[in-house]
């Protein structure tokens, strides 16, 4: 009974998690659409990749120290299905710096924390 109830617990808390992730995807999906015409010609889906792994590194990230650096981001994203070439990743964390969207947390290792959330 016991290990029913923590099954069922960890069960809820995945579940919420999953929302939070919906959630942010819709609030990054629109906010990506609603500046499309200020990004570089880089693709939207780009843009999305980064505000989402940002994203998840702030809703599941205890510790600011510990969440996703920009270097991982760009690691993550140029092994990707799609392969995202470095320096357009680095572009386009630039843009969503200089749009707002995040912000820069340290500089060595260079981090950024979103704010659209």
């Amino acid at each position: 009974m016991i290990l029913v109830s923590q099954q069922e617990k960890v069960i809820k808390i995945l579940s919420q998690s999953r929302e939070k992730l919906d959630k942010a995807n819709e609030i990054i999906s629109q906010w990506v659409n609603e500046h499309h015409h200020q990004l570089a010609a880089t693709s939207d889906s780009l843009y999305c990749n980064v505000l989402y792994l940002l994203a998840q590194s702030k809703l599941f990230t205890n510790q600011l120290d510990l969440g996703i650096k920009d270097n991982d981001i760009i690691e993550t994203l140029k092994k990707s299905n799609r392969r995202y070439p470095m320096t357009k990743t680095k572009a386009a964390i630039e843009e969503l710096e200089a749009l707002g969207a995040i912000e820069i947390v340290s500089k060595r290792p260079k981090q950024h924390v979103i704010t659209i959330l």
